[in-house]
């Protein structure tokens, strides 16, 4: 479903991914693991099609992914409706003066049948029907989480990129993330900093180091038990703490989000 062949991206000269190769098949749920700045946001960027490397392949569904490519209306319309990209700030994608329309847009800009049918049923699949009618700015964080997922969901896509779904979330809502994800049967791609909270989202896991190179691709478990690959990848850490009377250091890991 999606190839990525020596894929190297940079800003402003500077590589923000190096090197990076993988494959993803239809139906697995992948969680992408690394520091803040390893490029898990970038590269979510660039499978969505909204960036591209200088220098690598990315195919998606045998079709190499190019900007020449996605300027050709129809196959852009067929693959921007099928690869959806929820962002980590439910902010930056709320724009509409009503959540209908928020959820609707999509669909009208691609001049889908069935709207209102479709609106309803991710509306009421998410819990936020009560709120159709009224502006989304004034909702919660997790509301707006919502919003944002079904103005996505709406569109029948094959692959989910979510960028820190549960970041805004509180643990009610998280809960109701994870259920929900489990429920799904598209090809899910997950950026998550909580450790604890990836081994029920996914299976595979791919991580990214500090240097923005891929370093691990397999099991998730296998990788949450490997000390020496948390520590290349930065995500266990030494901090001060007290037994007793004594403050010592060794390696931790923690959920801080």
């Amino acid at each position: 479903m999606i190839e990525i062949e020596g894929i190297t991206f940079a800003y402003d000269g500077n590589d923000v991914l190096q090197d990076i190769s993988f494959k993803i098949e239809k139906g697995e749920k992948v969680i992408l693991l690394g520091v803040n700045g390893s490029g898990k946001s970038t590269l979510l960027k660039l499978l969505d099609g909204l960036i591209f490397p200088k220098s690598g392949r990315y195919a998606y569904q045998n079709t190499k992914i190019t900007k020449k490519q996605l300027k050709e209306s129809t196959f852009s319309a067929d693959f921007r409706s099928k690869v959806v990209l929820l962002f980590q700030n439910p902010d930056v994608m709320i724009f509409n003066p009503t959540v209908y329309d928020e959820i609707s847009f999509g669909l009208k800009q691609l001049n889908r049948d069935h709207i209102d049918e479709r609106v309803n049923f991710w509306a009421d699949k998410l819990g936020i029907t009560p709120y159709l009618k009224k502006p989304p700015f004034h909702l919660s964080s997790g509301e707006k989480q919502k919003v944002c997922l079904a103005s996505l969901l709406v569109l029948e896509p094959e692959l989910l990129l979510l960028d820190e779904p549960a970041s805004n979330l509180d643990p009610l809502a998280t809960g109701w993330l994870v259920d929900f994800l489990g429920e799904l049967e598209e090809t899910v791609i997950i950026t998550t900093h909580n450790l604890s909270l990836s081994t029920e989202l996914g299976k595979r896991s791919l991580v990214l180091s500090r240097d923005h190179r891929l370093i691990y691709d397999g099991d998730l478990k296998d990788f949450l038990t490997d000390a020496d690959k948390l520590i290349e990848a930065h995500l266990m850490h030494t901090h001060k703490h007290k037994h007793g009377q004594r403050y010592h250091k060794h390696f931790h890991i923690h959920d801080w989000d």
